[in-house]
């Protein structure tokens, strides 16, 4: 943050070439200065010295800056204020600017003394650092008509408490440059207001199709957002430090989440990641304290730097089979994380990703690995490591004084190393792995991929090889937190589970739905005029584009369609079951229809 800052100040000293075109008296008999601006015809306000220090004395007190100015018998209109205008005048305490005024400069008002100020309405832009250090100011009341705020406008502003504004939808389509902190007043005030009461649930407007690039940064007090269907990316920043922010819903449309985009949202406990986001930001989910599990969708290739940097809570967490990199930090700090499975196409995994994750007790290496980072498992105490590498490369740096492992010592030094059979001379002989005192080589094939099935209330795992272990996630949707009058419940779980066994390869996930759909009401025998609805489970699970259906009454008709409602596939459940072939492809989302319940599944 420190080096981010002092880029931030460089970047927005002042760069001035030339002073002032004319000096004309206000009615108050004030001096101001101003350039011809837009081929002469209109005025910008301008600063007396070039230098802050200078310039300080310039304009002082309270300040009414005309609307026009007339000057040698010409008459022009006050358009702007220009870069620095008001730079470095600390005895500035009050200026009221007419509303012909669209546009504010880079560091325009530069530690000014402001306690609060009022943007003119008619003003679009507001330039990078124009408010920087006006550690003063409390209050800012931002217009409808600003369409874009530059980076780091607003840096410095301690002191604010409060962000003013007159519609949501007017806030939600404000382009702020995201490249600096604190372009955003939230980043520092925390409160915003809108009509005068505090915004703490948001329903976006219908006509927003993406979230702006910080557009809720800092607002700690929000504690629900209502995103439309529309919307298909979330911007970076855009719900940073919503501290109070519980649980959001994302839209399916969504196709990407932005850097940061719910970085420091404490008591974010759960999020669903629709199943057609391809990527996800460096640090999005970073400091989620309370999420406490997370499905990864299939189009992600790549976990990004600090994804989930310490989120203490998570317990587990489903990786994509496509996946193939898991970047610097990307777990770090998970200290709650128990299981997870690395699939069998990742090639790199970055340097501290899994670091402090002291609760993990083993983990795979799939032959892939080509790369691991320096700490990657550090503060770690694992007990069993599986490494399907043939060929071990370097996993320890000499760091002069000292050197960099990818494992802890307590690692080294009691785990058990599984390596590939034919492999273990290899593993002696290279720098990192040969520090291991325990290492013996696999002595069975992989672990076969579970069988998921659902009997009498209980979810029953099954694995073909003896002795293995399967290690499950179970998502239940209709665990929710929020504000208002009514909640939507699907009664639909979402499931993952995989095969290990000590000396043994890890499965691959196996993944199923499991829901529960009403049946006919029975009628006869009915007591006190009370009606028994039964509810059957259904099990859902796709394979090379075939969908089976479980549960389901016979002659129960199940349906299977595109997310563009074509229809790909129909069947007749007949004991229990009902086997629908698609032309689905693979990681495409599928809707399941069982008589009138409609379930989306991912085609596996």
């Amino acid at each position: 943050m420190k080096k981010q800052s002092l880029l931030l100040v460089m970047m927005l000293l002042p760069m001035v070439a030339s002073a002032y075109d004319i000096a004309v008296e206000n009615a108050d008999g004030v001096t101001i200065y101003y350039n011809y601006i837009n081929d002469g015809k209109e005025l910008g306000v301008t600063y007396l010295k070039k230098i802050y220090d200078e310039n300080r004395n310039t304009y002082v007190g309270s300040i009414t800056i005309p609307e026009e100015v007339t000057y040698m018998n010409r008459t022009r209109k006050v358009s702007s204020i220009e870069e620095a205008a008001f730079a470095g005048c600390r005895d500035l305490t009050q200026l009221s600017i007419p509303n012909n005024v669209t546009s504010i400069g880079k560091q325009a008002f530069y530690g000014c003394s402001f306690n609060s100020f009022v943007i003119p309405n008619g003003l679009t832009s507001i330039g990078g650092g124009a408010f920087m250090y006006c550690s003063k100011m409390v209050d800012v009341t931002i217009p409808n008509s600003v369409i874009e705020i530059g980076g780091g406008a607003f840096y410095g502003c301690s002191a604010l408490t409060g962000v003013h504004i007159s519609s949501i939808e007017n806030w939600c389509k404000i382009q702020f440059d995201m490249k600096n902190v604190g372009t955003n007043p939230l980043f520092y005030a925390h409160h915003l207001f809108l009509n005068g009461e505090e915004v703490k649930d948001v329903i976006i407007p219908n006509n927003i199709t993406s979230i702006n690039d910080g557009v809720f940064d800092g607002c700690s007090e929000l504690s629900s957002v209502v995103i439309p269907d529309e919307v298909t990316s979330i911007g970076d920043c855009s719900f940073r430090e919503c501290k109070n922010l519980i649980s959001i819903t994302l839209p399916e449309k969504i196709t990407s989440i932005g850097n940061a985009a719910f970085d420091g949202c404490l008591n974010l406990t759960s999020i669903n990641i629709p199943h057609n986001v391809k990527n996800i930001g460096g640090s999005a989910f970073s400091r989620c304290e309370s999420l406490n599990n997370i499905k990864i969708p299939d189009n992600i290739t790549e976990i990004k730097s600090s994804t989930f940097y310490y989120c203490k809570s998570l317990t587990s967490i489903t990786l994509p089979k496509g996946l193939t990199i898991i970047d610097t930090q990307a777990f770090g700090d998970c200290s709650s994380l128990t299981d997870v499975n690395i699939p069998k196409n990742v090639t790199s995994i970055g340097q501290f990703a899994f670091q402090n994750c002291t609760s993990l007790k083993s983990i795979n290496l799939p032959k892939k690995i080509t790369s691991i980072g320096m700490y990657a498992f550090q503060y770690v105490n694992l007990t069993t490591i599986t490494s399907m590498i043939e060929n071990p490369f370097q996993i320890k740096w000499d760091l002069s004084n000292s050197y960099g492992h990818v494992f802890s010592e307590n690692t080294i030094m009691n785990a058990t190393l599984y390596v590939p059979k034919g492999t273990i001379s290899k593993y002696k002989e290279t720098e990192g792995w040969k520090d291991f005192i325990f290492i013996e080589e696999l002595t069975g094939e992989p672990c076969a991929t579970p069988t998921i099935s659902y009997d009498n209330g209980n979810l029953i795992f099954n694995c073909e090889t003896e002795g293995a272990i399967c290690q499950y996630s179970i998502t239940d949707t209709d665990i929710k937190t929020g504000r208002g009058n009514e909640v939507q419940l699907t009664a639909t779980y979402t499931i993952s589970v995989y095969a290990t066994k000590v000396g043994c390869e890890n499965s691959e996930t196996a993944t199923a739905t499991l829901c529960w759909i009403d049946v006919e009401p029975k009628t006869e025998g009915i007591e006190n005029n009370v009606a028994q609805v039964r509810a059957n489970a259904v099990l859902i699970q796709s394979e090379n584009g075939k969908i089976t259906v479980n549960g389901a009454d016979d002659g129960t008709n199940v349906s299977v369609y595109g997310t563009n409602g074509v229809l790909s596939g129909t069947a007749i459940s007949n004991n229990g079951n009902a086997v629908v072939n698609t032309h689905l492809q693979m990681g495409s989302v599928a809707i399941v229809k069982i008589g009138e319940k409609s379930v989306k599944v991912i085609i596996r």
